[in-house]
């Protein structure tokens, strides 16, 4: 990585400040999403009059009788409610222990005894794919622009490219070529702030605050005589 200043012509209260950084390789990785669900902890046991043919064992101790709603219903309903605080490990995983995070799946109660239990059945979980990404970002370059100067609210900056962030780091004069590198910047003196300045070298020039005339992009640098006002 690398830096410089550079001191604006007419403006000895501001200055650029050049930056970039190089990545030669080693910038690889890859991100992974997946889901898990967590159990409500409420938890709804049902009965319908119907044959017994295999079944798990009755969950009894917890007011889950047959005897409830009537006792001759062949519609599955709702004969009590259980609320689990264990980690799940079988069909009747019911009473205290370890809470395992199921306090945030808790909504409070959303069923109620006797309710048929066929509507409750209808909806289905949502599907979240699991994701996995790599990537690999190689050789690049990162380099921004960052002017400072009385007037303005804090510095303003943009991106560079590697041949803008090269030439500004060639001294000036290039001891080389003798070419003097130029960039300006100005503020008012007195009066309304307003402060000029380009975004970089040969960049686009940019007016902050008020003027007491409208500059076309052609103006160039203007200057300021006297109490500066709209």
């Amino acid at each position: 990585q690398g830096a410089c200043f550079v001191v604006p012509g007419y403006s000895r209260e501001a200055y650029y400040y050049f930056e970039g950084q190089f990545y030669t390789g080693g910038r690889s990785g890859s991100t992974a999403t997946e889901y898990a669900y967590v159990r409500d902890p409420y938890v709804y046991y049902g009965w319908r009059k119907f044959p017994v043919i295999s079944a798990p064992p009755w969950p009894s101790g917890y007011g889950c009788e047959k005897t409830k709603c009537g006792g001759q219903h062949t519609q599955r309903k709702i004969v009590c409610e259980v609320f689990e605080t264990q980690a799940y490990s079988g069909p009747w995983a019911v009473g205290s222990g370890s809470n395992d995070c199921r306090s945030y799946a808790d909504s409070g109660p959303w069923a109620e005894e006797c309710q048929e239990i066929l509507p409750l059945t209808s909806a289905s979980p949502p599907n979240h794919v699991a994701t996995y990404t790599s990537w690999n970002k190689n050789q690049d370059f990162k380099g921004t622009w960052n002017f400072y100067s009385d007037g303005l609210f804090g510095p303003a900056s943009g991106p560079i490219t590697q041949n803008q962030f090269d030439y500004a780091m060639v001294p000036s004069p290039d001891p080389d070529t003798q070419i003097i590198q130029f960039i300006y910047a100005e503020h008012s003196a007195i009066g309304e702030d307003c402060v000029i300045y380009t975004k970089g070298f040969n960049a686009e020039r940019v007016v902050a605050g008020v003027t007491p005339i409208s500059l076309s992009t052609g103006d160039g640098m203007p200057c300021f005589i006297g109490v500066n006002g709209p």
